[in-house]
């Protein structure tokens, strides 16, 4: 019996222990706060004429946690940056054959968009 709930008690914090890693990006709670130069770029998005058209969200590529700058916007020709966690511009969404493959968004997470966001995604 004691076995049992000394088993018992060390799945739980394993699985408690777990969740809370899952909470992370880039190893911060909140990225769009607590890395600067996301915070930065954010509030340059959200100034801008289109806001309402923009929006950050992240995503693993290659195993590493990337951000990703999207838009809708219907009258834009624009390319969609990807980021690392450090800020660096890793290349651009697209099918070429240098670029990040469109599967990446399959599982993006949008983490930031305007108030006044106007699109449906």
């Amino acid at each position: 019996m004691k076995l049992s709930i000394r088993i018992l008690i060390i799945l739980v914090t394993l699985d408690s222990s777990c969740k809370e890693e899952e909470d992370y990006v880039c190893s911060v709670k909140n990225p769009i706060e607590d890395l600067p130069w996301l915070a930065d770029d954010i509030k340059i998005l959200n100034q801008g004429s289109f806001s309402q058209y923009f929006y950050v969200s992240w995503a693993i590529y290659e195993s590493n946690t990337v951000f990703i700058y999207g838009d809708c916007c219907p009258n834009c020709n624009t390319i969609t940056p990807v980021y690392d966690c450090s800020g660096n511009n890793i290349g651009v969404i697209g099918d070429g054959d240098e670029d990040i493959p469109l599967s990446i968004r399959d599982n993006e997470i949008i983490i930031w968009r305007a108030d006044n966001f106007a699109c449906s995604i």
